[in-house]
């Protein structure tokens, strides 16, 4: 999932996070669990950290939309890594608050119900694009426990054309989508390996508060 974390949004909120400060990225390793309760880069990186950037440049924040200019690490070690966090450097872990997690997944909430065998259906906006032939895994609600797109669809889309459905859909299923824009993720790079990130260029970008 691409997501702030909470306790990062609330740092956006009462500003003890700047985004126009120092902000830089950290590969994860896939042994990391994503955790809501989590504050710190110190929360995560006892032995998950594979690499980190310098501080992010050309920073916008049109609408509430942060985007910043593509980047670059180099990884650590030879060691299966599946997302990238966004952190206000401090140069102490235990000090550096962790703001965003981006994984290349998204969640992607159906609108509005479909009948089994339909051949479109009606979600609320994409937050990213969705490739021809994209496999779309039911997480929550009632409804087939997968789709199967037929066309590929825009960030921003409200329809969605899938193969037809095995099952009826209710409004409020949530199904969840791996990217294949943004950081490339999940991959193993090789000790030493410089990995360059080129951010989404949905109508999200990085993310949106």
């Amino acid at each position: 999932m691409n997501t702030l974390f909470d306790l990062g949004r609330e740092g956006v909120a009462d500003d003890t996070i700047s985004l126009s400060g120092d902000v830089r990225a950290m590969l994860v390793k896939t042994a990391y669990t994503f955790s809501n309760a989590h504050k710190f880069l110190s929360d995560i990186t006892a032995g998950n950290d594979n690499g980190r950037t310098g501080a992010l440049a050309a920073k916008t924040f049109t609408a509430g939309v942060f985007d910043a200019g593509d980047t670059s690490l180099v990884a650590s070690a030879a060691a299966a890594s599946n997302a990238v966090v966004l952190f206000q450097h401090t140069g102490v872990d235990a000090t550096a608050r962790i703001i965003a997690y981006i994984d290349e997944r998204f969640r992607v909430e159906i609108a509005v119900d479909a009948a089994g065998a339909a051949t479109t259906i009606i979600p609320e906006d994409l937050p990213d694009v969705i490739a021809n032939a994209g496999v779309l895994t039911l997480i929550s609600g009632t409804g087939p426990a997968s789709i199967t797109t037929s066309a590929s669809a825009a960030a921003g889309a409200r329809s969605l054309s899938v193969v037809a459905l095995g099952s009826n859909i209710v409004a409020g299923a949530v199904y969840e989508y791996q990217g294949t824009g943004g950081t490339g993720l999940p991959f193993t790079p090789s000790a030493g390996q410089t990995v360059n990130i080129t951010w989404s260029n949905g109508a999200n970008r990085i993310f949106k508060i």
